[in-house]
């Protein structure tokens, strides 16, 4: 008896597996996100988050969703995902993608806490066509990005002033918006 329902979680278990690997090929996977590390910037508070992505992502889907997520200490298991504070929702009039970077405004959720902020990208946000194919993303979460301002010395306070600063002329010039 022991055998048998023993045999049954194990069957139950490959087919779940087996489920989810075919929803996953339902995307194409070499364009995915995080070619890089997401950079926040802001000054007393959060104003934006520039994520790099795929350089195969062209464009932005009218349903696009992207979660903002708040945690006091960085992540280190997979345990520490119960501990996450959603903290905003954000769509397609708050990003734009351009040269492989993808901006996100984050002015209005007055983000100011100092800790981890984690970016969710919603799967199908971002899309390409190749070969007469359109292809989506698959939903993503950038790693924990550490924001902190109140606590820097005077030093680091007044590099991440003027990084600030160039970050938005750079953007502004670039793209024609200051996030």
């Amino acid at each position: 008896m022991k055998t048998r329902k023993l045999l049954s979680v194990l069957l139950a278990v490959m087919m779940l597996f087996s489920c989810i690997g075919i929803n996953a090929y339902a995307f194409d996977w070499p364009a995915e996100l995080g070619q890089g590390v997401a950079k926040f910037r802001g000054l007393g508070t959060v104003s934006s988050v520039e994520i790099p992505v795929g350089a195969d992502y062209a464009e932005l889907a009218q349903e696009a969703k992207f979660t903002v997520y708040y945690s006091a200490e960085k992540e280190e298991n997979i345990l520490d995902i119960l501990d996450r504070e959603e903290v905003g929702l954000l769509g397609v009039g708050d990003a734009y993608l351009a040269d492989g970077v993808l901006h996100i405004n984050l002015k209005g959720l007055d983000l100011s806490a100092e800790g981890y902020y984690y970016i969710t990208v919603g799967g199908g946000s971002l899309r390409y066509e190749k070969d007469g194919v359109s292809y989506a993303n698959a939903t993503a979460t950038t790693e924990g990005v550490l924001y902190q301002f109140a606590s820097l010395g005077i030093g680091d306070k007044l590099a991440g002033i003027f990084d600030f600063i160039a970050g938005i002329i750079t953007n502004l010039i670039s793209n024609g918006k200051t996030y």
